[in-house]
């Protein structure tokens, strides 16, 4: 029997922290420790609550102490990937950001020679340059080092087409050397099951159509675009109840526009869900709803948008921005619905639809769950992770 791969994971944003990237760099790692051929080490950064976290895992995790800033982290960490890989001996190294993973692993290959081929995942909105703050300015600053980076990388992979070709066009990569593999979702996680008698008596969603948004409150994921539009459904308010869960800078003028808008008995801002609590809410609600847009100013744009799947792998369809990765994550007409994300009349008359609709609401959510349970497991996504390494080797 041949040797497993042996692939060296760089995680700079990575669990227990919270968000989307964190998220997918620890699923993906477990789904391709997982599999018989593969081998796979994690390196990452101290956290408070690592032991409880690493514990239990298929591979071990090796953490590090580097700086919170990533370009203050990239001389450390070069130095750290140049341990791992002479004790470890990887095949290749998979960087799940390119700042500072990548660019700390295209340090060490050129710094130490240590000539491990590596690989870079891209989400997004990591890849975008702007000035607007003295941080994004810094990281402006590093362009250079962004573009020999990118072309270093044996192969770069894309959350979704709209991904791929953001990283065409701000890294100067060829399209040929980036692919496109979705992110996934964890269905022993994330699966239906029966609303909580206890979400339903604390939000008063007796005989209620439940709207649910979970995101960061921050002004491109749409929810001031939501608020103005079920401002034009006042005739079913009585019908509807929209939860908004999470929190963030936009929070305070969110609630501002919900008072406005006379949207207080609609509207409810439920603050931050502890992850063990997320399925709950899916479960609890109707319809997922986020409308996010995108702003290349900022910058700020949905890569792809884990949250989808996340309510699909409950069985619920969604409404969603038709803007960035969000049309590879819904399957507009099959899994849910996509709306311009800047148009409230739209979405408004597509709200109404939905709410006067509960069985199309369902022959979408099992749409949705079905798509998810056949292509978007974890397992699913590591396959094409490891078919891609394997191929290369050869």
């Amino acid at each position: 029997m041949a040797k497993p791969f042996r692939l060296l994971i760089t995680a700079f944003d990575y669990r227990p922290r919270l968000g989307g990237v964190a998220t997918c760099a620890d699923h993906l790692a477990e789904a391709l420790a997982r599999r018989d051929d593969m081998d796979v080490l994690v390196l990452a950064p101290h956290h408070p609550d690592e032991k409880h976290h690493d514990q239990g895992r298929p591979f071990p995790v090796k953490r590090v102490t580097l700086p919170d800033e990533a370009f203050l982290a990239v001389t450390p960490f070069s130095w750290r990937i140049r341990r791992a890989a002479k004790e470890f001996k990887p095949n290749a190294i998979l960087n799940t950001l390119w700042l500072p993973d990548a660019l700390a692993t295209a340090a060490a290959n050129s710094l130490w020679g240590i000539a491990t081929p590596y690989y870079i995942l891209t989400h997004a909105v990591e890849v975008l340059e702007s000035n607007r703050t003295l941080k994004k300015r810094i990281r402006q600053s590093l362009q250079g080092l962004k573009y020999r980076c990118f072309r270093g990388a044996k192969k770069i992979f894309a959350v979704s087409d709209y991904t791929k070709h953001l990283v065409h066009q701000n890294t100067q990569s060829p399209l040929e050397k980036i692919v496109t593999v979705f992110n996934g979702v964890d269905t022993k996680e994330f699966y239906p099951e029966n609303a909580s008698k206890n979400l339903i008596e604390k939000h008063q969603l007796q005989g209620k159509t439940v709207l649910l948004t979970i995101s960061r409150l921050v002004p491109n994921k749409g929810v001031d675009q939501v608020l103005a539009a079920l401002a034009k459904l006042s005739p079913l308010s009585h019908y509807m109840k929209y939860l908004i869960c999470g929190t963030g800078p936009d929070e305070n003028r969110l609630r501002q526009l919900s008072s406005n808008y006379k949207l207080d008995r609609v509207v409810e801002f439920v603050g931050a869900v502890h992850p063990q609590d997320l399925r709950d809410y899916y479960n609890v609600c109707d319809v997922f709803l986020l409308v996010s847009r995108e702003d290349l100013n900022l910058p700020a744009t949905e890569g792809f948008g884990i949250v989808f799947l996340e309510a699909a792998a409950c069985g619920k369809p969604s409404i969603g921005g038709d803007s960035g990765g969000i049309p590879d994550a819904i399957k507009n007409g099959v899994t849910g619905w996509l709306v311009p994300p800047s148009n409230p009349d739209q979405l408004a008359n597509t709200l109404k639809s939905v709410l006067l609709d509960p069985v199309e609401r369902k022959k979408r959510g099992d749409a949705a769950l079905l798509r998810v349970r056949s292509e978007f497991t974890w397992d699913h996504i590591a396959e094409k992770f490891a078919r891609q390494f394997i191929e290369d080797q050869l």
